[in-house]
């Protein structure tokens, strides 16, 4: 039960701090046993998914009512930017499904994925434009960023925030279209997997441990990030991925 703690922990953290969770699980899961590796990797994302649900509550709720109430119309575009977001990484899932799923054995590619992570990370101290909007181009190449994302050891939350820091968006909103982006992203890979899985070859038990943990650290993490986003300092992150990139090379 121990093992399903830990990586429910490490996902908890690593899922909102930007150097990939699915990168460090993979990399964990070759040490640490557990059955039925990928389904888990979903649900302790489904986990995450309600961390985002918990944290950004007022702007889910506002983007409800935007439709039936002048007080959030300036919520509105969301209704269509986050489709458009959404995209790329429908696009690139269904037709890439099986070489993505395999990525999530052995470690020897996530050297090269933590790094380029990294790097984009040290890049996001540059801005392409200054105080551009959020419009549906710039949704798409956010969500061009999130749908590279899928493979393990390229951080979700990191691609989002940094391209949409480099695109020229403001901290906040960068932070906030990157985590409703995930919304979609998260769910849709959830429900996917749900409909292929085994029930018969998990440990509901310990998969249960996982996701509560996930959930509870989550909370912390995502708070402990958008302090860290407001403040300017992910790039500070590329240092721990060239580590783990390092580690991943030699091992």
């Amino acid at each position: 039960m121990w093992e399903y703690i830990i990586l429910g922990i490490i996902q908890g953290i690593t899922e909102w701090f930007p150097v990939s969770s699915s990168g460090h699980l993979v990399f964990l899961q070759n040490f640490l046993i557990i059955d039925n590796p990928i389904f888990f990797d979903i649900l302790v994302h489904f986990a995450s998914l309600l961390v985002i649900l918990a944290v950004f509550w007022k702007d889910i709720f506002a983007i409800l009512k935007s439709p039936f109430n002048e007080k959030f119309k300036d919520y509105r575009k969301y209704w269509g930017l986050i489709p458009i977001g959404t995209m790329p990484a429908v696009i690139v899932g269904f037709a890439f499904q099986d070489q993505i799923e395999s990525l999530f054995t052995g470690f020897t590619f996530l050297s090269f994925t933590f790094l380029f992570t990294g790097i984009v990370l040290l890049l996001s101290k540059y801005r392409a434009f200054k105080d551009l909007k959020l419009s549906p181009p710039v949704a798409f190449g956010i969500g061009v960023a999130q749908a590279l994302a899928l493979a393990p050891g390229i951080s979700r939350s990191g691609m989002t925030i940094c391209v949409a820091l480099i695109l020229g968006l403001s901290n906040k909103e960068a932070g906030r279209f990157a985590f409703l982006l995930a919304i979609p992203a998260i769910g849709g890979a959830f429900l996917l997997q749900l409909l292929k899985v085994d029930f018969l070859t998990i440990n509901l038990v310990g998969s249960a441990l996982g996701f509560f943990a996930a959930f509870v650290v989550g909370i912390v993490s995502l708070k402990l990030l958008l302090g860290i986003l407001n403040r300017g300092k992910m790039h500070y992150f590329a240092v721990w991925l060239f580590f783990m990139a390092v580690l991943a090379a030699v091992l």
